[in-house]
């Protein structure tokens, strides 16, 4: 049974469960991978289910005791409580700084929650000195550390650069992969946004069913009264490699139209990712119109 089910927990999940082992998530909120896009997390929890995962959302482990067969794990679930017969339960509930014990405070440098805080140039309250990292919290990736790292570089040698997350990629290295980089829907409607989305199945790329891995899906979120991209989820093969073009969309601030006018290679994957811009207006190529 794992316990929560973040990335690190659907990850291990899915390993797991390839491996032959029968895994079970139990996660507190309405969905897994609660800070992706709702129809991302969906598809992601479709996949795990076909390889047998089960998953229980808006549930709780209420605790566990020792059973001449393993452990005994009490949950009280949407359909009331239930009990489990498992050999192990795995911890996946989420992460902290571990910063005790390292002379920071008595030094002046200031401490939130555990965390080291600093402004956004990565300086501490100490002048000169900086932290980069898991130690600061916020977006606890290896890439947006050795980003984190260079900014605080450049800035103890004398320059005035500013951390920017607004490109962030996360991905999630399930089977198949899924990866997100900007706003999900429901983050650009609450940000007062008029959205349009575009959505282009991986069942309709080449590519994909070539390999054989079409179950998964390209979404673009934009705003409509520009068409800038806002957003992109993928789920599919090499989704952690894809999102970098999406990443870039952003970060030059592209449209639609951009996306769609850049000539993308056949047979790619990433064609998808054309596509769904073009089914921001409707007009994908590779699918049968409505009406």
């Amino acid at each position: 049974m794992i316990q929560g089910g973040g990335v690190i927990g659907v990850e291990l999940a899915s390993v797991y469960q390839a491996l032959g082992t029968r895994c079970i998530i139990v996660e507190m909120l309405p969905q897994i991978l609660p800070n992706l896009d709702q129809e991302l997390a969906a598809g992601v929890a479709a996949q795990l289910n076909r390889l047998g995962v089960e998953i229980y959302t808006g549930a709780k482990v209420l605790g566990a005791s020792k059973d001449p067969a393993g452990l005994k794990v009490a949950v009280a679930t949407q359909a009331g409580e239930r009990s489990f017969l498992v050999n192990k339960v795995l911890a996946a509930v989420g992460r902290r700084p571990v910063t005790q014990g390292m002379g920071l405070e008595e030094n002046g440098i200031t401490l939130e929650r555990g965390r080291i805080v600093v402004n956004e140039y990565l300086e501490t309250s100490v002048p000169g000195v900086y932290a980069v990292g898991d130690a600061i919290g916020g977006v606890m990736l290896a890439h947006v550390a050795f980003a984190e790292g260079t900014v605080a570089a450049e800035n103890a040698l004398g320059k005035r650069v500013k951390m920017d997350y607004k490109t962030v990629p996360s991905c999630i290295y399930t089977q198949p992969a899924a990866a997100s980089v900007g706003l999900s829907e429901a983050q650009a409607r609450e940000a007062g946004f008029q959205v349009k989305v575009g959505r282009f199945p991986l069942a309709a790329n080449g590519k994909a069913l070539i390999e054989a891995d079409a179950g998964g899906f390209v979404k673009i979120v934009t705003n409509e009264r520009y068409g800038e991209i806002l957003g992109v989820q993928i789920l599919g093969p090499r989704a952690t490699d894809l999102i970098s073009e999406a990443a870039l969309a952003l970060r030059l601030e592209a449209t639609v139209d951009e996306i769609t006018s850049t000539i993308h290679a056949h047979p790619t994957i990433i064609e998808a990712v054309a596509e769904s811009a073009l089914a921001v207006d409707g007009l994908a190529l590779h699918l049968p119109r409505r009406g």
